[in-house]
């Protein structure tokens, strides 16, 4: 199930990229672009084909880190 969220998260992301770069006026919500940035910083924009495996597994791993519960104070 992570994979299939990992692949989603990156589809909107690229989505969110392709849409401004078009010149689109959009009010992106503060959690989409927080989560856009958060995949950025371990997934480049795609401006070309390559193989995503890796992207993938490192966009996964980021949304379980986020998923897991905190730790409750000491």
């Amino acid at each position: 199930l992570s994979q299939i969220q990992a692949i989603l998260a990156l589809a909107l992301a690229q989505a969110m990229d392709l849409i401004e770069a078009a010149g689109e006026q959009v009010a992106w919500s503060e959690t989409a672009r927080e989560l856009r940035a958060e995949i950025r910083a371990v997934s480049p924009s795609l401006s070309a084909d390559r193989p995503l495996a890796g992207d993938i597994d490192a966009v996964a791993q980021l949304l379980r880190h986020a998923a897991a519960p905190a730790d409750p104070p000491a």
